[in-house]
C-alpha cells in the first residue's frame, strides 16, 4: 500500500489505498447483497429455506466488512489531508 501524498491534488483517487475497480465492484455487490437481504427481511416471504438464510446472513456480513474498509479509508485520507493543512506554512493558506 502506498502512503498518501503530503499535499492534496485536483485528482481524488491520488492517495486512495484501493484501485478505482474495487469502487465500482464494491457499489455492484452492495446492491445485489441488499436485495437478497431485501427478501430475507420482507414479511411473509416464503422463499428462502434455512440454508438460503444462512447465507444471505453470510453475504450481509461481507458487505459490512467491505464497506468498513472503504470507511476506514476514507477516514485515513480526510485526517492526511487535514494533517497536510495544519502542516503547511501559513503564507500558503493566505495565498488561497
Amino acid at each position: 500500500l502506498v502512503p498518501p501524498p503530503l499535499e492534496p491534488h485536483a485528482d481524488p483517487w491520488v492517495g486512495r489505498r484501493f484501485p478505482r475497480w474495487s469502487y465500482q465492484l464494491a457499489a455492484s455487490t452492495n446492491s445485489v447483497a441488499r436485495l437478497g437481504w431485501a427478501v430475507y427481511i420482507s414479511p411473509g416471504q416464503r422463499v428462502a429455506e434455512q440454508h438460503i438464510i444462512l447465507l444471505l446472513g453470510c453475504v450481509e456480513l461481507l458487505r459490512r466488512a467491505q464497506w468498513i474498509a472503504f470507511r476506514i479509508e476514507w477516514e485515513q485520507h480526510c485526517r492526511a489531508h487535514a494533517a497536510w493543512l495544519e502542516r503547511r506554512p501559513a503564507t500558503a493558506a493566505a495565498d488561497e
